[in-house]
């Protein structure tokens, strides 16, 4: 009878309550080439075995649940201990997964049970379910070919991109786009890779656990050149003036100085004024921070940040979950550009009496 191994962190209930939740397991190795792990879901906990393949492989199979919340039963849900066992016992009599009959499907669920307890999970999950067809979802794995994966790809792209639908509803909603405008075209395209790099993921997971004997065919498929990258845009002087108009009075110059200046709404405080070269004692004192608006602003520019990221954010220029605007700068072409030598006076630059009085107030 092989010896118990003990691991203070995972042998009982309280111990492993302490655990944070995690989509990699917690491993303890109980026998050569063989690990035990707890895989600790937001919703499941789950007993898992590492077997080691040879050649830097692994395959990893799923035990049981664990006793920590319904009590252990010998079959489906198992102590510590009875995990161990259960363990050396598939590494002898490893159960092997017929690459003829392991399907898509089954690999997709594999992957979203690797995910549980990562925020990708949910999204991974409804986005496979909800463009991964049936035809190619019950196909094993190892009969899938090179065509197969493009032709779905190419579907998506020419497919409507799906609006929200109630719960329960007989027919899915769609958005209506025209999708022979290139800029609809390559979202579409975008779409097909991400949800192509799941699929991707959920096949890699496949051939390492060893349930397929090869990757080649989806290694071959690659993604749609040129669809992710960013859509640069920049304000005509007659857009940046309507923005301007559009703005409050309090919050106006934070708006003129981020289209002047390209700079971010925690750059700004810090810009400099060094368009004066004379050094006298007016031009001096308009040197001083022209922009520090924490000095002079300090007790309104908590408002006005919060009014700019609003506007910013109605007009599509800034992420919801980010604090920064989505380009460098609406205006000034990037650096790789020819500078501009000069800068025609228009009301995107500050007004000289209106520099000076903030600079010395």
């Amino acid at each position: 009878m092989a010896k118990k191994v003990r691991e203070k962190t995972l042998d009982t209930k309280a111990a492993r309550e302490k655990l944070k939740a995690s989509g990699k397991p917690y491993y303890r190795s109980i026998d050569p080439e063989l690990h035990l792990g707890y895989r600790k879901g937001k919703s499941a906990r789950r007993w898992v075995a590492r077997i080691y393949l040879g050649g830097g492989q692994y395959r990893v199979e799923n035990i049981g649940y664990a006793d920590d919340i319904a009590d252990a039963d010998g079959d489906k849900v198992l102590t510590f201990w009875q995990a161990q066992e259960k363990a050396r016992a598939m590494k002898e009599k490893p159960v092997r997964t017929d690459p003829a009959h392991y399907t898509v499907r089954q690999a997709i669920a594999d992957y979203i049970e690797s995910l549980d307890g990562k925020p990708t999970q949910r999204s991974a999950k409804l986005r496979l379910a909800a463009y991964v067809p049936d035809a190619l979802a019950d196909k094993p794995v190892a009969d899938i070919t090179v065509q197969d994966l493009q032709e779905w790809q190419r579907s998506i792209v020419k497919s409507l991109p799906r609006a929200h639908t109630a719960k329960g509803a007989a027919k899915q909603n769609y958005r209506a786009v025209d999708l022979s405008d290139p800029e609809v075209q390559r979202k579409r395209k975008s779409s097909a890779n991400r949800i192509m790099t799941n699929l991707r993921a959920a096949l890699n997971l496949a051939f390492n656990n060893g349930k397929v004997p090869s990757d080649a065919t989806w290694r071959r498929v690659k993604a749609f050149k040129g669809a992710d990258a960013a859509r640069l845009r920049y304000l005509t002087i007659a857009e940046a003036k309507r923005l301007i108009n559009a703005c409050e009075p309090d919050f106006r110059i934070l708006v003129q100085a981020a289209l002047a200046t390209g700079a971010r709404l925690s750059e700004l405080p810090l810009a400099q004024d060094t368009s004066s070269s004379t050094a006298t004692s007016v031009h001096e004192e308009r040197r001083i921070s022209v922009f520090i608006v924490v000095e002079v602003y300090r007790v309104v520019l908590r408002r006005c940040l919060t009014r700019l990221r609003r506007t910013l954010r109605a007009r599509g220029w800034m992420r919801r979950r980010c604090r920064e605007p989505l380009y460098r700068s609406p205006l000034v072409p990037p650096a790789s550009a020819e500078p501009r030598r000069g800068r025609p006076p228009s009301l995107l630059q500050l007004p000289r009496s209106r520099r000076s009085r903030i600079g010395t107030e």
